[in-house]
C-alpha cells in the first residue's frame, strides 16, 4: 500500500479528517477526550504544522504536529506531539518519513533545538527517534493537570 504526507491547513480539515485524528489520538493514548473541530483549527492558527499520512483512498492513517515556541535562553525551539500512526499501518516507516519532515521544517526555519516527550513503553518509536538524531536529554519533566467545570 502506498501513501502520500499532507499537512494540514487552517480552515480546510473537514469533518472526516477530524474524526480519523481522533482515532488515531485514541490508538496514542486510549481514553483522552475527543478533539473538537475548533481546537484542531486552533492549533493550526497558531502557526503550528500538524503532517498527515494519507492512503490510497485518502484516508488519514498517521499524524504528527511540530509546535513553535520561544524560550529567553534557546530562542525559537520546537516540540514534537502527537506521533501516531494507525495500527493497521506501523512497521512501513510512515512514523519515520512523517518526523523527516517536521525536523526538514524546523531546520529551514533554523530553529536552535526540537524536543518531543515519548512514554516508556514505545519502545519502536524511541529507536526510530534515536535513527532520526534525538537523543535522551537529562531533565525531569513535570506536568499538572487542570480540571474545569463549564
Amino acid at each position: 500500500m502506498s501513501y502520500t504526507i499532507d499537512f494540514l491547513t487552517p480552515n480546510a480539515t473537514t469533518t472526516d479528517e477530524v474524526a480519523r485524528i481522533n482515532l488515531l489520538l485514541q490508538q496514542l493514548k486510549k481514553g483522552i477526550p475527543q478533539m473538537p473541530r475548533q481546537q484542531l483549527e486552533e492549533v493550526l492558527d497558531e502557526g503550528s504544522v500538524v503532517a498527515i499520512a494519507r492512503d490510497d483512498t485518502k484516508k488519514i492513517i498517521g499524524m504528527a504536529t511540530l509546535i513553535f515556541y520561544s524560550k529567553l535562553a534557546k530562542g525559537v525551539v520546537g516540540i514534537i506531539e502527537d506521533v501516531v500512526v494507525d495500527e493497521a499501518h506501523q512497521k512501513q516507516g510512515i512514523g519515520t518519513v512523517l518526523m523527516e519532515r517536521l525536523l526538514a521544517i524546523a531546520q529551514q526555519k533554523k530553529l536552535g533545538s526540537v524536543y518531543l516527550t515519548s512514554n516508556n513503553a514505545r519502545q519502536a518509536a524511541h529507536r526510530m527517534y534515536e535513527k532520526l538524531g534525538f537523543k535522551k536529554v537529562d531533565t525531569n519533566f513535570f506536568g499538572i493537570v487542570f480540571s474545569y467545570t463549564e
